[in-house]
């Protein structure tokens, strides 16, 4: 009967044991999954640099009190915007780079899809355009398959605080920006029927300097599209997440999705932190891509 005992204590020892040893590798598992950092996604061969952008709160939208606001403006393209309020953001992670032609190429090769029309031989390094709201969630959907990771486009409150990256001007450069800094349209030129842009080029992203986050090309080179849906009543942009005190705020109703970000086609005031467009979710830009988002612990 003692041995007996000795037998179920031993046996009893040596489960709490296990239990001890499996608790202490799966908390230093979570703690591995739980680092919060940059990372870089290799699919087929073709990099995703990701940049963890730690949350908080700002104050999302153009406030007039903070800096007079450009004075270059679009012809016939009204500029809209937010009045300032308050915004609470937990961690996110989002693309250092738009996505490029290389990188949607793999999507394209991999489902059987048609590259945009605005490929070409040389693009791949550019950030890909002619591609619609459903087309680049879509390849989100993709992306989230293939790598067991949340993939989505970023709500339009997570890429302005992005863009910002702390800043409360203008452009994250300050209250202007100049054609060292960003990819825009500077000038115009005047034909005999009348005033019309002068349209750039595109340029291979990382082209310029990234703003303090290590982001690069959040103004100009190509519009972007974000995650949140928006109605269009009277000439003004409507979504309902414009109260004060808003945590991680993404409007998920309405007919038309967010573009943000400004082009090489867009004038200095498109190209702001705040400025918004709002369009359908199945129109092609010459001019409009995006960029990734990934949520945490993915």
């Amino acid at each position: 009967m003692k041995l007996l005992m000795k037998r179920i204590i031993l046996m009893t020892l040596s489960l709490l044991l296990a239990i001890f040893k499996s608790g202490i590798a799966q908390t230093e598992s979570d703690s591995t999954i739980a680092i919060f950092e940059n990372f870089t996604e290799a699919v087929n061969g073709i990099n995703i640099d990701m940049i963890a952008i730690h949350g908080g709160h700002f104050i999302m939208g153009y406030n007039s009190d903070l800096g007079k606001e450009y004075t270059v403006h679009s012809i016939n393209e009204p500029i809209f915007y937010d009045t300032p309020h308050s915004v609470e953001l937990s961690n996110f992670y989002i693309g250092m780079t738009e996505v490029t032609f290389d990188q949607y190429k793999i999507y394209c090769d991999a489902t059987g899809k048609e590259m945009p029309y605005q490929y070409k031989s040389g693009c791949g390094n550019k950030p890909v355009v002619g591609v619609s709201w459903d087309e680049a969630t879509a390849y989100c959907e993709w992306l989230s398959k293939i790598t067991n990771k949340l993939y989505r486009l970023p709500s339009e409150a997570e890429w302005e605080y992005a863009c910002r990256a702390g800043t409360n001007t203008l452009f994250n450069t300050g209250d202007s920006i100049n054609t060292s800094q960003a990819n825009y349209a500077f000038s115009y030129q005047t034909d005999k029927t009348g005033t019309i842009r002068q349209y750039e080029i595109t340029r291979p992203v990382g082209s310029y300097h990234p703003n303090d986050w290590g982001l690069y090309d959040m103004h100009g080179n190509a519009r972007e599209w974000c995650a949140d849906y928006c109605d269009k009543v009277d000439g003004y942009i409507i979504t309902d997440t414009f109260y004060e005190g808003a945590i991680n705020p993404v409007c998920r109703k309405g007919s038309f999705r967010i573009i943000r970000g400004g082009s090489m086609a867009s004038m200095p005031d498109q190209c702001t932190s705040y400025s918004r467009r709002c369009f359908s979710s199945d129109r092609l830009f010459f001019d409009t891509g995006f960029r990734l988002a990934c949520s945490i612990n993915q």
